[in-house]
This record gives C-alpha cells, sequence and structure tokens, in this order.
C-alpha cells in the first residue's frame, strides 16, 4: 500500500479508443494506496486522486511470551515471523505480581470484528479497565475508542431503558442490560462523559427486573442474573437494599451469585455481610462454559470472585486465586466477556497491591533502555520489525514479563480449511441454479454463494455463532434488505452487511445444518484473493470451522464493453 507506481506514459492506441486499463499490484501492507492520474491533451490538463483502501484477508494472530523472571535475571524474548507472517505490533507487559497480559487483550478487544451489545459493552468495559497499564501509544487509541463504543452502545438501547442484544430488535437482553450499566458507570469513573438520559433510563429498567425477578430453581444462572443487576444498582449509588437482603435469603443460591451479591454488598459497605456470605465458600465453581442466559464459563466466575475478594480486603485470598488464575487465563482462547470480567478483576488488584515499584532494562536492536514505574506494572511499545527483545529484572523482586505480537499471514499465503465441532461447505451458483467455478468469473456477473453449516456434535445445542463470509476485492455484496424486507424464517438471529464481508449471527441444534444464500457480482476485472469463509461459537472459540482460501480472477469476458 505504500509502494507508488510510475506508469507514466501510456496513451490512446488510437483516436477512437475512451479507456485506458492499467494494472495495480498490492504490497504486503495494510493501509490506504493513493492513485495519482493525470491527462493532458489539447493545452489542457486534469489531475485526479484516488484513495484505495488495501487490506489483508487473513486473520490476526495474538503470540504471547511469558516468564516470571528473578532479580539481576534476564531473558531474551524472540518472535519471528512464523510461515512468512508478518509482526504489526508488539508491546511487553513487565509485572510484580502474577497479572494477565494487559496489551494482549487491549489487542484482542480493539481489534474485535462483531458488535453485538454484549461485545460493544465487554469491550468498553475492558478498555475501562486496563487503559492505565497499557503503553503509551495503546493508551491514546484506547482514549478514542471508549467514547465510540458509548455512543455505539447508546444506539441500541429501546425504550424501556433495557439495551438489545441486537439492532432492531424488541425486547431486552437482561445481562447484556446489565454489562451496559456498567461499562457506562466504568467510563465515567474514568473521566469520560456518559449520556444522563441513557443513564436515568437504564435504572428504570433495572429496578423494574428486579422486581420482576422470580427464582426458576434450576441450574441456569438465573439467580447470577439477579445478583448481577443488583451490583450494578449498588454502583450507580441507588442500592435496592430488600432485593438484595431477600436474595440473599433464597434457599439453594448458586455459588455464583453469592460472589457477585456479596460485591454488592461491599460496594454499599457492608462488608460484614459479604464475609459472612462468602467466607465458607472456596474460590472456585464447577466447570463448565457457554449458557446462553449469561455468555458465562467457570473462568468468568472466578474472575468475578478474585474481584470480590479485593472489595471485601482480603487482598492475600485474592493475590492467591490470582496466581492460578492468571496460568489458566494465559492458556483459554479468549471471548469477550471472559476477557471484560477478568480484566476488571485484576485492573482491581493491581491497585490494591500497587506498593511494588518495578524496575527493568530492555534491549532491542541494540538499544538499550530503563524501565521504571513506581506501580506493580508498567508496560512499553516494541518495535515489531526487532524480532527479539532482552529484559533484565533490575527490580527487588520476581517480575513477571509478557510479550505479545500482533501478527498475520501475508495475503498471498494459503489458509487451510479446519474444523472442530463444525462442518462448512461454499458452493457458488449462477442465477439460474447452476454451479459455477469462482476461480474464473466474468466480469457483470450475478451469482450466489450457498454457505452450508453444519452441527457436527450430536448432542450439544450451540446458540451464538457466527459465521464471517469475506468476499474478494474484486467482488461486490448484493444487498437485497435496499429492496425487500428482511425475511422473519431466513435462518439467522441477525445479518450484518459490510463493504468486504457479511456476517451471519445464528443458532444450530445439535445435528443439524444450515444453509445462507448471499448474492454476489463479480466487479473489477483482476486476479484476487478468495478468502477463507469462517464460523465460530463466539463464547467457546474452541468451536469452529473455515474453508481454504484461493485466488479467483475476474475476466473481461462478457463485461459488454
Amino acid at each position: 500500500a505504500r509502494r507508488s507506481s510510475d506508469l507514466t506514459g501510456l496513451k490512446f492506441p488510437g483516436t477512437g479508443d475512451r479507456i485506458v486499463q492499467f494494472s495495480l499490484a498490492a504490497t504486503d501492507v495494510e493501509g490506504t494506496a493513493k492513485v495519482t492520474v493525470t491527462a493532458e491533451g489539447g493545452g489542457h490538463r486534469v489531475t485526479e486522486t484516488v484513495s484505495i483502501s488495501v487490506r489483508n484477508p487473513n486473520p490476526v494472530m495474538l503470540d504471547t511470551y511469558r516468564e516470571m523472571i528473578g532479580p539481576g535475571e534476564a531473558r531474551t524474548f524472540t518472535y519471528p515471523s512464523i510461515d512468512g507472517s508478518q509482526v504489526e505490533e508488539a508491546a511487553l507487559s513487565i509485572a510484580s505480581f502474577p497479572a494477565i497480559d494487559f496489551n494482549g487483550i487491549y489487542m484482542f478487544s480493539s481489534d474485535y470484528e462483531h458488535l453485538c451489545t454484549e461485545q460493544i459493552a465487554s469491550r468498553g468495559l475492558t478498555l475501562t479497565a486496563v487503559k492505565d497499564m497499557l503503553s503509551e501509544e495503546n493508551r491514546n487509541r484506547a482514549d478514542v475508542l471508549i467514547p465510540e463504543l458509548l455512543k455505539l452502545l447508546y444506539s441500541r438501547q429501546l425504550p424501556d431503558g433495557g439495551f438489545a442484544y441486537w439492532p432492531g430488535r424488541a425486547s431486552a437482553d437482561e445481562w447484556v442490560s446489565s454489562m451496559a450499566g456498567h461499562f457506562m458507570m466504568e467510563a465515567e469513573m474514568k473521566g469520560y462523559t456518559v449520556s444522563k438520559e441513557v443513564m436515568t433510563g437504564w435504572k428504570r429498567f433495572q429496578k423494574r427486573c428486579v422486581r420482576n425477578w422470580r427464582n426458576t430453581g434450576k441450574y441456569d444462572l438465573n439467580d447470577l442474573e439477579q445478583a448481577y443487576r443488583l451490583y450494578t444498582l449498588a454502583l450507580a449509588s441507588d442500592a435496592d437494599a430488600g432485593a438484595m437482603n431477600r436474595l440473599k435469603e433464597t434457599p439453594g443460591l448458586s455459588a455464583q451469585a453469592r460472589w457477585r451479591l456479596a460485591a454488592a454488598y461491599c460496594i454499599t459497605g457492608k462488608k460484614a455481610i459479604a464475609e459472612e456470605m462468602t467466607d465458607r465458600l472456596q474460590p472456585t465453581v464447577p466447570e463448565y462454559s457457554g449458557y446462553r442466559r449469561t455468555f458465562g464459563s467457570s473462568t468468568r466466575d472466578i474472575a468475578m470472585i478474585i474481584e470480590t475478594l479485593v472489595l471485601e480486603g482480603r487482598t492475600a485470598k485474592a493475590m492467591e486465586t490470582a496466581v492460578s488464575f492468571s496460568e489458566r487465563f494465559s492458556q483459554m482462547e479468549y471471548t469477550t466477556q471472559t476477557v471484560a470480567f477478568a480484566s476488571v478483576a485484576m485492573a482491581r488488584l493491581a491497585e490494591k497491591t500497587n506498593n511494588a515499584a518495578t524496575e527493568a532494562e530492555v534491549s532491542e536492536n541494540g538499544n538499550t533502555r530503563m524501565l521504571k514505574s513506581a506501580k506493580n506494572v508498567c508496560e512499553t511499545s516494541l518495535a515489531p520489525e526487532a524480532g527479539s527483545v532482552t529484559v533484565t529484572n533490575r527490580s527487588e523482586g520476581a517480575v513477571y514479563v509478557a510479550l505479545t505480537a500482533k501478527s498475520r499471514p501475508p495475503y498471498s499465503a494459503d489458509v487451510d480449511a479446519a474444523s472442530s465441532g463444525l462442518g462448512i461447505s461454499v458452493t457458488y451458483r449462477g442465477m439460474d441454479g447452476e454451479v459455477i467455478s469462482p476461480e474464473r468469473i466474468a466480469q457483470g456477473t450475478e451469482f450466489i454463494a450457498e454457505t452450508t453449516v453444519h452441527n457436527t456434535d450430536p448432542a450439544r445445542n450451540l446458540s451464538s455463532l457466527a459465521l464471517t463470509q469475506m468476499i474478494p476485492s474484486g467482488w461486490e455484496i448484493f444487498n437485497g434488505r435496499l429492496f425487500t424486507p428482511e425475511d422473519e424464517d431466513s435462518g439467522y438471529d441477525y445479518q450484518d452487511i459490510r463493504d468486504d464481508r457479511v456476517c451471519y449471527y445464528f443458532s444450530l441444534p445439535a445435528g443439524k445444518q444450515v444453509t445462507f444464500r448471499t448474492r454476489m457480482r463479480a466487479v473489477y476485472q483482476g486476479t484476487f484473493v478468495l478468502p477463507s469463509v469462517s464460523c465460530e461459537d463466539m463464547y467457546s472459540p474452541a468451536v469452529s470451522c473455515r474453508t481454504a482460501s484461493g485466488k479467483t480472477t475476474v475476466t473481461a469476458e462478457g463485461a459488454g464493453n
């Protein structure tokens, strides 16, 4: 995108010609390419510059390298390109306690592509929690992103004050509504301007839900939903003491609900009640994942427990739990839900234990600099092209180092097909229904991409699937919603049509399959990457599949000129 080509000298080969055609080749670098065209003739000269966005369709990869380094010891971290992948960003985190990788989760949250309201609120919670522990460059980016996420969040509020999971939905999602308010309050506490009208409507919705709540008596974390709602009202300085007391006395209250309700009591200044509720509880929960009601997992719930321990003043126990949690967290595939609550909990712990200065010597590209911080966490950006960095611990105690490198295979690199719990296939058909090859398509041709996703697990229903169908740069998506209303029996919960992709969000029962049809058109001549089509469970990333990438050529045949 940064390379320029001099095409001076192109001329009309004949007086009857009116079009000059020339080729452009993209580099491996993402960005904005500028093409300047100058036409001269008859004593006149006209110049026009066109900006063309150059993107890499391959997925972003985050690689994290971790080490504990004793006083005076040194470690060298290397992050070479793998299979030609280019490192786009690298950051180093050094902490005096076993913290999570704040820069790594920033990179995950800032680049996350899906935009349901849970994900907007989760990203906002993550960024407000970790902002003060990021490198200066990432901190400045977070300052820009947080107001944008707040604005997007406001657009999802319904007349009753709750928040819809997807735009256009008529009813609010109660867990997501609690998260929306949680994000707004954390943002306000960090100095961001939050709409008072939106907050007022949200409080009204929360209070009505508190009054209407009934215990279902089954393990679907319905009680956690109520406890979290009461926690958010306590944060908003509008606690419902009566509802809190009633929930506390509810028979069979889950461990998750007890820990979250205890946090609400702490916020209202009643730590003795909180400690009584949790004194005999272990900081663990049964293993589970993917409950649609709260988007939760056992990892998410342990993060909530750590936050409660910090609020109760049981810092030593919180630190002990954080040691095993940070190891567990580093080995998991991120989800927005888990990252958000882990960020809030570990940021609270960092503030509470912020009494150990951190000092380290960092050497990269032959240059050495000192990192000093009165806090127990310090962060710095690294030169992506360096490929290695040496860290020497100059602190009095051990430090925990995490290096995160964000990379992406070159656009020309092949992506292999893969499947885990899901199957996927794509068939291309002309408008007459006949199968066509995507490898060579005439300019102006309209066709249908039929994408079939199969839940290969015979026993597990999947409720939060996201299918991302990226298209080659030479094709464009035909948006049928501009001409006809959306079909309610389309098989998806929400469809997000963008310039370069269509995303389908849907549920899929055990053993079933669904097919989505996307109308497209071959528009620009040339040879382009045919990106991989992928599908994943947004809250259980191990359940995923993708097709192999390829190439497609849009030819001049049948172009009509």
